[in-house]
């Protein structure tokens, strides 16, 4: 049985040729099982399933005693979706075929698509018992623990596979994802720490150790281990890159900026890294800069939503509110689903007049990110603004129904609900706001320029913090 689907394009096959045309003239014509295996293969390639199937029916045809046409023809209803009927063709291959690590291992596919993990997972233990141990089979293992939230043993067999196969990038994206997924951070720490031990000049376990430490919030052990890994490869471009990483994390752009930089001298400038250098950059409120290297990426990559997005906030930035609507409008081009950049958006159309454009941004900002209270405070004062005191009451209510803990929101809706004269409902909600974070309520004083409401509300604040301190 073959481990991988062959090459086996249209041209120069002969035996999906030949297969064709007895198709086309509705004819019989015999073919070698590892034939019919290699022309099913190449139509699930093509995705030409009706094909593949009839493949597999003509092979079970003229094979009815072998269990590898079962096991294709399993295959092919795999990927037509009909995972009952597979099952049926893979319980009769196994019984041709019964310590065959292909056909377990379908067979584990099959139960894990079917939502049976537990028995997905004893399939594939099969296959280890079989002394067929992979990354792929501990990954699979690892998956279907995940699903029944059995963490300790879905960690086991991430790590089993990230010692059988420790450079295999995409491995440590997934056991980073299952990290992250089960805050298992500290685990993740200690096993690439224990790599080290083993293996002290392994740049790649250090620069691993280095992310993990960085995404749990361990800077000073992230620039440890990635300086460690700079020092044994001192050409580690993606080292360096997470340095710079860690830097803005640590809101220290100036030295995020060099770590970029040095990137640079290292590979081939990318969008991705222009990215980065120009964000650094920005933080340290170099607009002008920052908006040229943004460029820069976006001559490397038109659509690299980020650059188009970066771009846009330094000319907000710089007061260039026109031009920046422009290439924010670009960034939503390529990427409409984030409410940040809808925000940025409406933000924009409100400073250069367009209110109805504005309302529509703050609307899909909302849609796109609906727990951003900065969205609904933004989007409610264009309402007050326009002394629409009731539609932004109405508005910020939806809010605070998405949001129902954000102080910031309560007091927000406290004071359109004060210059609306409804001060009984205005007072219910402010005891809230206070309730949940006393010392924002100073945001009240900043809203109103009235000395006689600010000397009400200091009142009742008042009141309220000695009735609770009693």
């Amino acid at each position: 049985m073959q481990n991988n689907f062959q090459d086996v394009g249209e041209d120069g096959n002969e035996d999906v040729a030949r297969f064709e045309e007895m198709l086309k003239k509705k004819t019989n014509a015999f073919f070698d099982l590892d034939v019919y295996e290699n022309i099913i293969h190449h139509y699930i390639e093509k995705n030409e399933l009706s094909k593949a199937f009839k493949a597999s029916e003509l092979a079970q045809e003229q094979y009815p005693y072998s269990g590898l046409p079962l096991f294709l023809k399993a295959q092919v209803l795999v990927y037509s979706g009909s995972v009952k009927e597979a099952f049926k063709y893979i319980e009769r291959a196994e019984s041709f075929l019964p310590n065959d690590p292909e056909v377990v291992i379908t067979k584990a596919n099959i139960y894990a698509m079917m939502g049976k993990h537990k028995l997905a997972i004893s399939c594939a233990e099969q296959v280890l018992a079989l002394d067929m141990e992979t990354q792929s089979i501990h990954c699979f293992i690892a998956q279907n623990y995940l699903k029944i939230n059995q963490h300790e043993k879905s960690l086991y067999h991430y790590q089993q596979a990230l010692t059988l196969n420790p450079e295999n990038e995409d491995i440590f994206d997934e056991f980073m994802d299952f990290v992250e997924i089960t805050a298992f951070h500290r685990q993740g720490i200690e096993f690439f720490e224990k790599q080290i031990d083993d293996s002290p000049y392994s740049y790649t376990a250090w620069y691993r150790l280095g992310i993990l430490a960085n995404s749990k919030g361990e800077y000073a052990k992230a620039l440890h281990a990635l300086d460690y890994a700079t020092l044994i490869k001192e050409d580690f471009a993606d080292a360096w890159a997470e340095m710079g990483c860690v830097y803005m994390n640590q809101k220290n752009y100036a030295e995020a900026q060099k770590m970029f930089e040095k990137v640079l001298t290292l590979e081939k400038p990318s969008a991705e890294i222009y990215c980065h250098l120009a964000s650094s950059i920005e933080k340290q409120k170099d607009y002008e800069q920052a908006f040229r290297i943004y460029r820069k990426a976006i001559e490397l990559k038109e659509s690299y939503h980020e650059a188009w997005y970066g771009a846009g906030l330094c000319l907000t930035s710089l007061g260039k509110h026109y031009e920046a609507i422009h290439f924010l409008k670009r960034a939503l081009k390529y990427q409409k689903h984030d409410g940040d950049y809808w925000l940025a958006l409406a933000e924009c159309e409100f400073q250069v007049g367009n209110i109805v454009s504005c309302l529509d941004a703050y609307k899909q900002a909302s849609y796109y990110s609906p727990y951003n209270p900065q969205i609904w405070l933004n989007w409610s004062f264009v309402f007050y603004e326009q002394g629409n005191t009731e539609d932004a009451i109405e508005l910020l209510m939806q809010g605070v129904e998405d949001l129902p803990d954000n102080a910031d929101l309560l007091y927000r809706l406290t004071a359109y609900l004060i210059s609306a004269g409804k001060y009984k409902q205005a007072f219910k909600y402010l005891e809230s706001a206070l309730i949940l974070n006393f010392s924002k309520h100073t945001v009240l004083f900043d809203f109103f320029e009235s000395k006689e409401i600010k000397n009400a509300l200091s009142k009742i604040i008042n009141q309220f913090r000695d009735r609770e301190n009693q």
